[in-house]
């Protein structure tokens, strides 16, 4: 909400006051500005209809252009900055690059633009192959389509456009391995008229060539029916979805409360409605996903399903300040229900959520702008929160008013030394300060006992730094303790030239544990040196990660070059805030492995990849894996030439190691051809089988099953059916330790859970005690 300090004057005195500033206050001094202008150019030529995206690396300005007949653009009205505006140039229906001909946005060149000057930034389009071709109907008529190209390991640059009125459309792309997706109304299929992604043929694109990809709708259902209330009356203007394993589709009820989804690819799919708060009912009749059944939807056919809403009630109240006065413009959330379920006060402080299934349901308050985050009635976790019951119709009334607030005074020293920090940066839930002279003021915090975060430059971050208990209108002191970060620093070269190789990834991971980070922090500058921080002293190996149009292959680091076995790779001891120099890291050209993976039964694997790093458990653009096709081939060419442990995964199979084991360590190393692909097929063992069980888990809950000696995720499962036993395939002859939602079986961290041995094949039970 805003304040004004012109709030309590008089109508006549505001309206004077208000006409003398206009009157004698001198004009806002206008920003200043200049101008980014160039020219783009693609094989020599003046590319025109290419888009290029002028942004401030603060995010505080962001514009674009086209380029004319010519190849020009011409930005103006661009504030005055020294080094802050990154330029992004994106041809129609071709790959974005940033100026000048970087395919990484780090490795983009800053701009400056002066008062009233002229910033000139040419650039050429990188070299890119063709796709083009026709997306028609069964008839040879062209389908209107967006049309997209993605890589195929899923690392690289999508590109895509819409088709023209013949269907016909033409896209450029780096070279690589793509999947071509078309999307039509309701429906998408992939090239050749594959209903699913996992059965999309790869299409090759090289640097100069074309490669036609002419593709016909396939066959496509539909799903109709009629919406009413409650009370029998019709619903209308409600939104209604399918939802399958790869496709969806949407409409909207008319006034009658009838609805179509049409262009629905052949599948089978389950249908909701969603009420005015969210909340999604799933036909027939059920509140969760996992009840709803499965409509088999044929190409052709028409599918009735007619729905009433079960009858729900109401959530209302009002939130106010510490004196009684309405708080608007307040996030109200439902916690409780799979669905996201929010509204918004009113300038009084008043909302209303109707639609809501009875239950019970935590009930949250949030403001960003007052560091405002609370839970009815007046608690400051879900844990603690009060239970809301919700009746059929009926509106369960919930006020609250925000809890009382102190202030925390924030210092830091440094661990080994004990001297004081000046700069660092705390904050306790919402709440956050940055101290420049060794203190932090946290204002506005929540009365009650906190965990304050902190982090300083070249410190390490702390989630849990310390306790702090708040009281109402009090300034209260804590003090934290920080530890500083080790320094590992190296250099990457070629190693058949000797030459340094900038933007390449480098992480430190403890030995014997692997995992691949969010992004990349931490790259190679221009003469390939690297400078990494260590969050904790010990023993570590480094691996190299290489974008994904890199001539170079990943590698861990050995002691004379690069290597695949983590358990062959160099060790690197660091003490805390000591700096360690690692002799250089020398890169080889990437190779390729193919193969065939087959299932117990001999047939072609499902919806199965194949990697060299455990399930997805958070990690994010760079995490690495390679699909299994239709016809189980796979292919990896993104690793150094050396002998890796590869990682298989496929529906109905336990996920495994090559040679079919459980730890990393153990795995059979297959090796990475250079120039010739190394072939290597797989069949897939059955493993064991464990079953999960968690009496009272409700809602959405996640397993994951961990080696204990590599700690990589051996299988990760996400269910709503824990109370009632979840089967999970798991590897045999191996030690894995598990955790359920942040409770680890048989103890409060990995370190102290229960070893729990999986035989080579049989059953094996695990029973959570209730919570």
């Amino acid at each position: 909400m805003s304040r004004s300090h012109l709030r309590g004057l008089g109508t006549v005195v505001v309206a004077a006051l208000v006409a003398t500033l206009s009157v004698g206050a001198p004009a806002q001094a206008a920003v200043a500005t200049g101008t980014i202008a160039g020219t783009i150019t693609g094989n020599g030529a003046p590319a025109s209809d290419v888009t290029v995206y002028v942004s401030s690396a603060d995010g505080s300005f962001n514009d674009a252009t086209t380029t004319n007949a010519s190849g020009q653009y011409e930005l103006t009205g661009v504030p005055v900055a020294e080094s802050a505006y990154r330029l992004t140039v994106e041809p129609r229906g071709g790959p974005r690059q940033y100026i000048p001909g970087k395919i990484d946005e780090e490795a983009a060149t800053l701009f400056s633009v002066a008062a009233d000057g002229r910033t000139v930034a040419d650039d050429s389009l990188l070299p890119t192959g063709t796709i083009t071709g026709r997306f028609t109907d069964p008839a040879g008529n062209g389908v209107s389509a967006w049309v997209s190209a993605r890589p195929f390991d899923g690392n690289g640059v999508e590109v895509g456009l819409n088709t023209d009125v013949n269907g016909a459309y033409t896209l450029n792309a780096w070279p690589g391995t793509y999947r071509v997706e078309f999307f039509f109304g309701n429906g998408r299929q992939w090239a050749y008229g594959a209903a699913t992604e996992d059965r999309a043929t790869p299409i090759q694109v090289a640097v100069g060539q074309t490669a036609t990809v002419n593709d016909v709708r396939i066959g496509t259902g539909t799903i109709t029916g009629k919406l009413t209330r409650a009370d029998g009356s019709p619903a209308a203007g409600f939104r209604v979805g399918a939802e399958s394993n790869e496709n969806f589709g949407y409409a909207t009820t008319d006034d009658s409360g009838a609805y179509q989804l049409t262009d629905l690819v052949p599948g089978g799919y389950r249908v909701y409605f969603e009420q005015s708060s969210g909340v999604r009912q799933w036909a027939p009749q059920s509140h969760g996903r996992d009840d709803a059944r499965v409509y088999d939807v044929t190409a052709g056919s028409s599918t009735t399903i007619d729905e009433r809403f079960l009858p729900t009630g109401s959530i209302a109240g009002r939130f106010t300040d510490q004196a009684g006065h309405g708080m608007g413009d307040v996030q109200v959330q439902l916690s409780g229900t799979d669905d996201f379920v929010t509204a918004y006060t009113s300038a009084d402080g008043d909302y209303r959520i109707d639609g809501i299934f009875p239950g019970s349901y935590q009930v949250s308050f949030y403001h960003w702008q007052t560091n405002l985050s609370q839970y009815a009635y007046g608690k400051l976790t879900q844990e603690a929160a009060d239970p809301i019951t919700v009746t059929a119709d009926q509106t369960t009334t919930v006020n609250d008013s925000r809890l009382p607030t102190g202030t925390v005074r924030v210092t830091a020293k440094d661990s080994v030394t004990g001297a004081p920090i000046s700069r660092f940066s705390a904050s306790i839930g919402n709440t956050s300060g940055e101290a420049t002279s060794g203190s932090a003021i946290l204002s506005d915090v929540p009365i009650g006992t906190h965990t304050v975060s902190a982090y300083a430059a070249g410190y390490r971050y702390e989630d849990r730094a310390a306790t702090v208990t708040v009281v109402a209108g009090e300034q209260s002191e804590v003090q934290l303790t920080l530890s500083r970060l080790a320094t590992i620093t190296t250099k990457v070269t070629d190693r058949a030239t000797g030459a340094p190789v900038a933007g390449m990834c480098v992480f430190a991971r403890p030995v014997k544990t692997f995992s691949l980070p969010d992004g990349c922090g931490d790259l190679t500058d221009s003469t390939g040196a690297i400078s990494l921080r260590v969050s904790d002293p010990g023993t570590y190996n480094l691996f190299v990660l290489p974008k994904g149009n890199s001539p170079y292959g990943a590698q861990w680091v050995g002691l004379d070059g690069g290597t695949g076995d983590q358990g062959a790779a160099r060790r690197v001891t660091v003490e805390a805030g000591a700096s360690k120099s690692v002799p250089t890291i020398k890169l080889d050209p990437r190779g390729v492995v193919t193969g065939k993976v087959t299932g117990t039964d001999g047939l072609p694997a499902r919806d199965g990849s194949v990697g060299i790093v455990g399930p997805d458990v958070g990690a994010g653009v760079d995490t690495r894996y390679s699909p299994v096709a239709a016809d189980g081939t796979y292919r990896i060419d993104w690793l150094g030439p050396y002998q890796w442990p590869l990682q298989f995964e496929a529906a109905d199979h336990a996920i495994q190691w090559s040679g079919g084991v459980g730890n990393r360590l153990n795995a059979q190393l297959v090796p990475v051809g250079v120039g010739t692909p190394t072939v290597f097929d797989y069949q897939l063992k059955q493993g064991a089988t464990m079953t999960i069980t968690v009496p009272g888990a409700s809602g959405w809950d996640r397993a994951v099953i961990r080696n204990s000696v590599t700690r990589d995720p051996i299988a990760v499962v996400d269910s709503q059916t824990f109370a009632a036993g979840v089967q999970i395939p798991v590897i045999g002859s191996q030690k894995v330790k598990i955790e359920f939602s942040g409770r680890w079986y048989g103890g409060t961290d990995f370190a102290s859970a229960t070893l729990v041995t999986v035989p080579r094949s049989g059953n094996v039970q695990i029973v959570y005690p209730a919570s």
